[in-house]
């Protein structure tokens, strides 16, 4: 399937520029970007503006022609050669660090026994990366290639999709995209994704603060909870705790600390919500009132176990499997309790339908939406060829067996035309004895997110010949 000679001098030119290419990826996980207040020039936050700016500045510097959206949302670098266009699409922006990080700080990047640790490893600043050094090389080697190719760079794909959004509003539309922020070999489609708040119309009677999470995306893996020091209260608390519960009390209150497994909420399988752990013990405590051991039995019903079954909105489809539902935020305000859910739901399901069942669940708990969002999932034409040929690309080159699959995360395919998601980084290189990793880290969304060099590398490889045969495919 690939050209063995290409495949030669890529993987010389490869070894040749991997210092660069490290560099390169460094100077962009260095830059904080979780979306922050929006400020002149910096609709995401000065952070999200500043690596974005770092990212037209490494396309600009190998010549490129680029450019900046006019609102400073995305970036553009092109290199032309003809009318049929593949676009490229990565972004900056990474979701908040989490603590626990062990062996580097989040945005001070480090390589360790050939491990590259840091925020946005992965997620998604490999994608720029591999786009960048996929087209340099391209270029640079004259590979017969007719086609032109687009690299986006967005701000803003982690808390909200703005960026693209205006891209696909303003801009003309490629017409192949690929988007490396995924799994290779490639996705073939993707599940809806449902963002919801609720509020619990009762106030808090003895409950006096119950916080934690950043992101609706990421499991909430850390609470902090205040309550009133009532007679009986805390042994009781004492009793049903679990280990991962750390229990003190001071000035008539009760102090609680719960540290859960943190995943990102599209891959709950093996996540533990720390906000949930707690409710579940709360909500067994006599000596608390009967209206908030209410609220916190609502929020354990809810989202125990995590596929919808408390809330009437279960559902299964071929290919994606399960609809889930993960909690990720919850916060206290003027006594009211409220809790976020991500929903992950098959396209197979109305999105209405899906929204008049969950709220109605709600509303019967005695809950009020406040925010709502819904993006529909979508699947890639049946009629392509394309997938098969990635598919027969990544395994040549891995020496896997691995099939298209179906994400139940999202990605900016989902507001592009002729769009799949593929990897940025294979996943094959084992991590060494040396660095071993506590349980929910090492992956996106988590600390000690981690890439191995030599699947960074790889991932570029695999990456160019996926355009080789997307051109061809163009332009037959």
């Amino acid at each position: 399937m690939i050209c063995k000679k290409t495949d030669e001098l890529i993987e010389k030119w490869l070894k040749e520029n991997e210092d660069k290419i490290i560099n390169d990826w460094f100077q962009l996980i260095e830059i904080p970007s979780v979306r922050g207040e929006k400020e002149e020039n910096a609709p995401f936050g000065l952070n999200c503006a500043k690596a974005l700016a770092k990212g037209n500045e490494l396309f600009d510097r190998e010549g490129f022609e680029t450019r900046l959206d006019k609102e400073n949302r995305y970036a553009i670098a092109n290199w032309k050669n003809s009318d049929k266009v593949i676009g490229l699409f990565g972004h900056c922006d990474v979701v908040p660090v989490g603590d626990d990080w062990v062996y580097t700080q989040p945005f001070a990047p480090k390589v360790i026994d050939g491990i590259a640790f840091g925020r946005g490893t992965s997620d998604d600043k490999a994608g720029i990366i591999a786009s960048l050094y996929a087209m340099k090389f391209l270029r640079d080697n004259n590979i017969p290639f007719k086609s032109s190719i687009m690299a986006f760079t967005g701000s803003n794909e982690e808390s909200g999709m703005e960026d693209i959004q205006a891209f696909s509003e303003n801009e003309k539309m490629p017409d192949i995209c690929l988007i490396p922020d995924a799994e290779f070999p490639c996705s073939v489609g993707e599940a809806g994704i449902l963002h919801a708040m609720y509020q619990c119309e009762t106030p808090l009677s003895d409950i006096m603060d119950f916080k934690g999470g950043e992101a609706y995306n990421i499991v909430l893996g850390k609470v902090n909870v205040v309550l009133k020091d009532k007679e009986g209260l805390f042994e009781e608390i004492e009793k049903l705790k679990e280990k991962n519960i750390t229990l003190s009390r001071k000035d008539g209150k009760i102090f609680i600390e719960a540290r859960g497994l943190s995943k990102h909420a599209a891959y709950l399988d093996g996540s533990v919500n720390a906000g949930v752990t707690v409710a579940k013990v709360l909500s067994k405590c006599p000596s608390l009132s009967n209206s908030d051991r209410k609220i916190m039995n609502d929020i354990v019903d809810s989202f125990l176990p995590y596929y919808g079954e408390g809330m009437g909105i279960s559902y299964e489809e071929e290919g994606f499997g399960k609809l889930s539902a993960a909690n990720g935020i919850v916060k206290v305000e003027n006594s009211r309790i409220s809790a976020s859910i991500d929903i992950r739901y098959g396209g197979g399901l109305p999105g209405k339908e899906l929204e008049e069942k969950l709220n109605s669940a709600w509303e019967n708990k005695g809950w009020e939406n406040t925010y709502m969002s819904n993006d529909p999932g979508f699947r890639f034409d049946k009629e392509s060829t394309l997938p098969d040929n990635f598919v027969s690309i990544y395994n040549e080159i891995t020496g896997e067996n691995k099939e298209p699959h179906f994400m139940m995360g999202g990605t900016y395919s989902r507001y592009l035309k002729n769009a799949m998601a593929i990897g940025a980084h294979t996943s094959i290189e084992k991590m060494p004895e040396s660095l071993p990793l506590e349980e929910a880290h090492g992956g996106v969304h988590q600390p000690d997110e981690c890439v191995a060099v030599k699947d960074m590398v790889r991932g570029i490889r695999v990456l160019i010949h996926y355009l080789i045969a997307a051109d061809k495919d163009l332009n037959k």
